[in-house]
Parts: C-alpha cells; sequence; structure tokens
C-alpha cells in the first residue's frame, strides 16, 4: 500500500496568471515538517510569460528555487476538436532555508502564516500591475 502525503494548497487567480501557496507535510529524521511553497503560475497571455527572469526577478522569499515551463496538451492520438495544447510558466520558493524553522512548525491545518501571506500577496500584487502595465501600452 503506497504512503500518501496530506497537502493544502490555496490559489488566488489572475486574469493571465495565479498564485499559488502549498503546504505539505514531511518527515525528516522521525521529526515532522511542514514545507511551504509559494508559486507564480503564468499562462501565455500574461506579458511576463516570455519572460522567466523577469518573473524570477519578483519576490520571491529567498530568491525562486524553481522554475519550469510546463505545456499541456492532448493526451490522445485523436484528441476532440476543442481540445489544444497550453503552457504556463511555474516559478516559487520554499520557505525551508535554514532560518525558517517557524514555518516548519506551522501546521497548515491552522491557515496560512502571515509573512507568507504577505509575500503572495506581493507577488500577485506584481503580477497584477505588469499585466495593466501592459494593457497601459507600457
Amino acid at each position: 500500500m503506497s504512503k500518501f502525503a496530506e497537502a493544502h494548497e490555496w490559489t488566488a487567480q489572475g486574469k493571465n496568471f495565479s498564485v499559488q501557496i502549498r503546504a505539505w507535510r514531511m518527515d525528516r529524521d522521525e521529526m515532522p515538517v511542514h514545507v511551504w511553497d509559494v508559486y507564480a503560475l503564468v499562462f501565455e497571455g500574461h506579458p511576463l510569460f516570455a519572460k522567466p527572469s523577469d518573473v524570477a526577478a519578483l519576490h520571491f522569499h529567498g530568491g525562486p528555487t524553481y522554475t519550469a515551463k510546463v505545456t499541456y496538451g492532448p493526451g490522445r492520438e485523436k484528441p476532440y476538436d476543442w481540445e489544444k495544447t497550453n503552457s504556463v510558466l511555474k516559478v516559487g520558493c520554499d520557505y525551508n532555508h535554514l532560518h525558517d524553522w517557524y514555518f516548519r512548525e506551522s501546521d497548515p491545518k491552522d491557515g496560512i502564516p502571515g509573512s507568507i501571506q504577505e509575500d503572495a500577496d506581493l507577488l500577485y500584487q506584481q503580477l497584477e500591475g505588469a499585466e495593466a502595465e501592459e494593457n497601459r501600452g507600457g
């Protein structure tokens, strides 16, 4: 029987992006800890989609530790007419650094720690601002 770990996830959706907070439990040396991550998911319609370095320069705790461009497409030989290929740029950071013990001890069942929520809110505002700037022609 596989051992599945419980994970918690919160997402704030923008027009062409989303910000995701994810927390999961990890057993380290027989001591359970919680690992927290914040991700920016930038979709093809966002002006920063083609600029991974600009996304990585946004507000990430300790800097970005994860960057990937993920492409999703139909999984069958003959896809339906409505199925198409989509890509997303996923950039994230973790709260599992040397001085991050507070976060490791923060159980997601108690909600999102305040400073992680603030970081995610700032990231959301930056992505929203970049989109608004593009729409203004800047």
